[in-house]
């Protein structure tokens, strides 16, 4: 995530990548989501692979409880990772605007790719309306 933001010309400063570098509650926010909006799709389809247990698993595991409640348990870490992002972006910080709103779009981009129990990643027909209205159709300009 951090790299994504770094590579981009306009947020390439010493001052925006040490702030990037120092790990803040936005990042940690975004990563956390990005990572648990996945594991809930897709923990299923890694078991069966014989991947590494998933989010949803350990969380199981840890806690002793069933797969449903620990879906519920994540989605209220996934909720209140939103509320952490929504904090940073509306107290003043040394970030500029630009580089949250780049973690909140990345952010964003997970929860369509991966949420609503769909795994656009490796199911991208999922995705198709929304490629569409990105570039296919035409934006309506106001008058």
């Amino acid at each position: 995530m951090a790299a994504f933001n770094v590579v981009k010309d306009e947020v390439a400063g010493e001052e925006e990548y040490e702030w990037l570098k120092s790990n803040p509650k936005i990042m940690k926010a975004g990563k956390m989501i990005c990572r648990l909006v996945k594991d809930i799709v897709g923990h299923e389809v890694e078991q069966k692979r014989g991947d590494s247990a998933s989010g949803v698993e350990r969380f199981m595991k840890q806690y002793d409880v069933s797969e449903k409640k620990a879906i519920e348990e994540i989605q209220k870490m996934v909720a209140n990772g939103w509320k952490d992002i929504n904090e940073d972006c509306m107290r003043p910080t040394n970030a500029p605007m630009r580089l949250l709103q780049q973690i909140v779009n990345l952010v964003r981009v997970t929860e369509v790719t991966y949420g609503h129990n769909d795994d656009a990643y490796t199911i991208p027909q999922s995705l198709k309306d929304y490629v569409t209205l990105l570039y296919v159709e035409k934006v309506p300009m106001c008058e």
